[in-house]
């Protein structure tokens, strides 16, 4: 506050000591210029002459992009070709705010070489044609038919490659933290359920997705740190730049109070009435700022109660639409155990029905559709699937791209969990039926699969990141129970722990049959309801 009164002060000062005229007879300094003849620029002016603002901007954008190159360079020879991607188009942001599109188009073409050299082939193929359109466009004629070859050769892989049924990875790391971790576990559960269905050479791929998505996502942490310490030594520099501009201005100030003094000698009497009024106007100026710091400080207090109030009620919100999000996945039942804390990281032994669900010919029926139609036809099948399972107090633990695992007795205190399970399990394939024959749906048919016994349900994971998940030679069985299927031309197995465990299992017949079952010792019991 000193030092604002103290600028104020000193500028009326001087302006006003301008227009004071020293007589003839009284000059006795021949070498100091007149007050007219001083050169009356403002500390601004002075900044914009310097350029120092336009110079510190090109000069970070000139750091980042170089820095952004090196890094991304690093991560191509170690093989880190999503990371490079990254960089790649941290650089591109930054020559569009330049509004170099030369530049542009040059790392548009390095990304669509880190996709190909990724393996990604649609990604590659979406930017070696944005590629192309800008050069055409701009009428570059340079390389245009290296990156036809390239399309041409890509669109082939593509074509070749269109019976894999692995998701498509993401190209780079998702928008946020959250969904990052929500990624990684995704494959890792993937990973881990084509391992539990022998296709190890899946499962295989899974897991270098799931560690290469990791290591990326600590790469991105570490290249957050770097930017933020190369902020910080802008900001350095910034402010020994300023430093020195203090400093000149500072220098500037004394020469300039010098050579008033000397003008001030002869006019006394109109100095001091002019401080006078100076400080007259200062005190008011000080009461008035005072005032109005009183006032925003009251304002900004008010501000900070109604703040207060509205995060409380942004907070009840999100705990409404946690539980809600959470229910979707595991069953309200199973949410509201979740949240409760003395529960939610105890595993539980618990006896079950677990249900396999496998959509027959789905392969060779999903080539032949869009994906949008693709992603209709699973919505439309699992609608009313889910809708039955949620009907018989039954939790879809994880869906499987053409089929889904399903669990009935999750809940505490549920009752008749082999009877809700079948009876879920006929009523879908009598669904199913239902909306093939109207037209709702394409011809669908399905095999069911369903084993009972205890399997271990409570959270995995750590701290940072957990998954509420179903453990057991149970799950196992059931899955294995649910691929005979295909061997008895069968639509509905059951074991005969489901069969024993049925409030009236006298209505159903009993001619059960053995098989021999990997990961058993013993044979399976097995009867065909449909």
């Amino acid at each position: 506050m000193r030092t604002y009164l103290f600028t104020i002060l000193l500028f009326l000062f001087t302006e006003i000591s301008a227009q004071v005229e020293l007589p003839d007879s009284l000059d006795p300094v021949q070498n100091i210029p007149a007050p007219q003849d001083l050169e009356k620029r403002t500390f601004g002016d002075k900044i914009r002459n310097l350029g120092i603002s336009k110079g510190f901007k090109n000069t970070k954008n000139s750091l980042s992009i170089a820095l952004a190159v090196q890094q991304a360079k690093l991560a191509e020879q170690q093989g880190k070709y999503l990371t490079a991607i990254n960089y790649y188009q941290k650089v591109i942001d930054l020559y569009l705010q330049q509004g170099d599109q030369q530049s542009v188009t040059d790392y548009l073409q390095e990304i669509a070489l880190m996709y190909q050299k990724a393996g990604y082939t649609k990604q590659a193929l979406d930017k070696y044609e944005e590629v192309l359109q800008r050069k055409e466009f701009s009428g570059d004629t340079t390389n245009l038919a290296e990156i036809r070859r390239h399309l041409t050769n890509l669109g082939a892989s593509f074509v070749d490659s269109s019976d894999v049924i692995l998701p498509k990875p993401k190209p780079a790391l998702p928008v946020s933290k959250e969904e990052a971790e929500d990624e990684s576990v995704r494959l890792k559960t993937l990973a881990e359920s084509s391992e539990n269905s022998a296709d190890y050479k899946r499962s295989l791929e899974y897991y270098k997705l799931y560690t290469e998505l990791n290591n990326q996502q600590k790469e991105a942490e570490q290249a957050q740190q770097l930017a933020l310490q190369e902020k910080t030594f802008e900001l350095e520099k910034q402010a020994q730049q300023m430093s020195l501009l203090k400093s000149e201005r500072e220098v500037q100030s004394l020469t300039l109070a010098r050579q008033q003094e000397q003008l001030l000698k002869e006019q006394v009497f109109k100095r001091n009435l002019l401080i006078g009024i100076i400080i007259l106007f200062l005190a008011a100026l000080a009461a008035f700022v005072l005032y109005r710091g009183k006032r925003k400080a009251l304002g900004d207090l008010n501000q900070a109660y109604h703040e207060l109030n509205s995060t409380k009620d942004r907070l009840e919100i999100a705990e409404k639409e946690l539980k809600r999000l959470l229910g979707q996945q595991v069953s309200s039942g199973v949410a509201k155990q979740l949240m409760d804390q003395t529960k939610a990281d105890k595993a539980q032994k618990r006896f079950v029905s677990v249900m396999f669900l496998d959509i027959r010919e789905f392969t060779p029926f999903a080539e032949k559709l869009l994906p949008e139609e693709l992603i209709q036809y699973q919505n439309d099948v699992f609608g009313l699937m889910i809708d039955i399972i949620d009907r018989y107090q039954g939790v879809i633990n994880q869906f499987l791209g053409d089929g889904f695992m399903a669990t009935f007795g999750l809940q505490e205190n549920q009752s008749n969990v082999c009877d809700n399970a079948l009876d879920a399990a006929v009523e879908i394939i009598a669904e199913v039926n239902k909306q093939s024959e109207n037209g709702a749906i394409p011809t669908t048919r399905v095999g069911i699969g369903l084993h009972a016994g205890n399997v271990v349900a409570g959270n995995v994971g750590t701290a940072i990141r957990k998954q509420y998940s179903i453990t057991g030679n149970t799950v196992i069985t059931a899955a294995r129970i649910e691929q005979l299927n295909k061997k008895f031309q069968s639509q509905i197995l059951i074991s005969r722990e489901v069969y024993q465990n049925l409030s009236h299992p006298e209505k159903l017949p009993s001619q059960f049959v053995e098989v021999e079952v990997k990961g058993r010792k013993r044979p399976v019991e097995l009867l065909k309801i449909a």
